[in-house]
């Protein structure tokens, strides 16, 4: 049956809060380890996220093909393609 209507995506559009951002904050406040995945480290609240974690304590690091902008909130940086570098990241020692 076709009704017409448009349909919206269930996604976070830019300027929009994230979905479920209390749970998300919860989150940030007791994890002990933060990875981010190809950010430019400019866009809100998303940029903020790793100062977040790092106030508990959470060992922080990015993965993306550049730095991002806020790379000085992160303990380690890893540059690369996240297909190829993140296996090698989670490869056991």
């Amino acid at each position: 049956m076709k009704c017409g209507a448009l349909i919206r995506p269930d996604i976070c559009w830019f300027g929009e809060t994230p979905f479920h951002i209390e749970a998300v904050l919860d989150a940030l406040r007791q994890c002990t380890v933060f990875l981010t995945v190809g950010s430019s480290g400019v866009v809100e609240p998303a940029a903020s996220f790793v100062r977040l974690a790092r106030q508990n304590e959470a060992r922080a690091y990015y993965l993306g093909l550049e730095e991002p902008a806020n790379t000085v909130a992160f303990h380690q940086v890893f540059l690369g393609k996240s297909g190829e570098r993140l296996p090698e990241l989670f490869q056991p020692y």
